[in-house]
């Protein structure tokens, strides 16, 4: 009898530097990898009908991947937040890691994946999330066990409820705010990595050529900061900065989750005319921070 593998019962382990890490998933889970097809023209002046053309595959492009996790107390989850966040210790590059999705009898393994986008929303009441995005090198099915030690996982896990939000602009405390929205976007361009010779004799999928290499050619920092209009805030009505300081702490009940410290954003604010009359500071980071880990934080 067949056996089907089903998203829900998926399991994503996060493996660098021979540790792994099982990951807390929500059920929008995806992954996949194309390969780069070149049309050839067969037609030719003897061979009219021959209008089908045929087709040469070398090598795959990137493989993606996307999935949300929640955002805990706790620190089991913490290299999620790194891989995003952190350049890694080379230099102006960023780290990766191989991520492994576990399925009924199948193992799918992510080489060398790299976090390219990461969003956090924050709503008043609703669990804190992390939605991450990102390529890597290559996918394929992973035969024996998973390598790394596992590492241990918080006994509690203590999920995330959003109780309250502080914002600070230009140092001075907003109320009022109903929805933030961050988001980290590092642009990552992988390099091409065929030759004429590792070219030469390609016949099957096997001897696809991957890509083997990265750079990182730029990184944004944005988002958007939702505030009630009333006699209290509406003093920044459609007005604008290219130098405010901004803040942002998230709290569950009475412990700190996540802090925001952007020493410099651009921020334009803009109304919002809906049942109660709502203005938005779409703001962006405009210099660059002496330390990422200081830039989002846990607590």
């Amino acid at each position: 009898m067949a056996i089907y593998n089903f998203k829900r019962e998926a399991k994503l382990y996060i493996v660098q530097n021979g540790l792994r890490y099982l990951i807390d998933l929500y059920p929008d889970l995806t992954f996949s990898q194309t390969f780069n097809e070149t049309s050839v023209p067969v037609k030719t002046l003897h061979s009219q009908y021959d209008m089908f053309e045929s087709a040469v595959i070398t090598k795959a492009n990137p493989a993606n991947f996307n999935f949300t996790i929640p955002i805990l107390l706790d620190s089991d989850l913490d290299i999620v937040l790194r891989l995003l966040r952190d350049y890694s210790s080379s230099g102006a590059t960023l780290d990766t890691a191989d991520l492994y999705i576990e399925v009924n009898s199948e193992i799918y393994k992510l080489e060398k994946a790299v976090i390219e986008t990461g969003v956090f929303q924050f709503v008043m009441n609703s669990p804190l999330t992390l939605n991450v995005s990102g390529t890597a090198s290559k996918l394929s099915k992973h035969t024996g066990a998973i390598p790394g030690a596992l590492q241990a996982r918080s006994v509690e896990r203590r999920f995330t409820r959003i109780s309250s939000m502080s914002v600070l602009l230009r140092s001075v405390a907003q109320p009022y705010i109903t929805a933030v929205t961050l988001e980290l976007k590092n642009s990552v361009q992988w390099v091409d990595n065929a030759t004429l010779q590792n070219s030469i004799g390609i016949s099957s999928a096997s001897g696809s050529i991957y890509p083997e290499a990265f750079v990182v050619s730029g990184r944004v920092l944005s988002g958007t900061v939702q505030q009630y209009v009333t006699d209290e805030t509406n003093s920044n009505v459609n007005s604008w900065s290219t130098t405010a300081p901004l803040t942002i702490q998230v709290k569950s009940d009475t412990s700190n989750v996540l802090t925001f410290t952007l020493p410099s954003v651009v921020f334009t604010n803009r109304l919002d005319v809906q049942e109660i009359f709502v203005q938005s500071y779409d703001f962006r980071l405009n210099s660059r921070p002496a330390n990422m880990a200081n830039l989002i934080s846990k607590g």
